[in-house]
């Protein structure tokens, strides 16, 4: 099969974190972005779910509430959260 050479630009960090990453999985940077090619292709799209507007509202709703947990309520007891929400 011949090969092609294609030159990418990715942040620094980003490729050295990669690299580690794919070094534990037994791969090199190389053949980690040939898998994620060649499953784009046989699936015909980018091979995992991109977040929605929901999902990301919901991950930032979900870092605020770790960032200030003192602005909302938490439960330790799961029959006063159900009265709670039944109320």
């Amino acid at each position: 099969m011949a090969m092609a050479e294609i030159r990418i630009e990715v942040d620094n960090g980003v490729r050295e974190k990669a690299q580690e990453l794919f070094a534990d999985l037994g791969l090199d940077l190389s053949t980690a972005i040939n898998l994620f090619l060649e499953q784009s292709i046989r699936k015909n799209c980018i091979p995992w779910e991109l977040p929605n507007a929901d999902t990301i509202a919901a991950m930032e709703e979900a870092e605020e509430m770790r960032k200030h947990p003192e602005r909302y309520k938490a439960y330790d007891d799961l029959d006063e959260m159900m009265r709670d929400l039944l109320s």
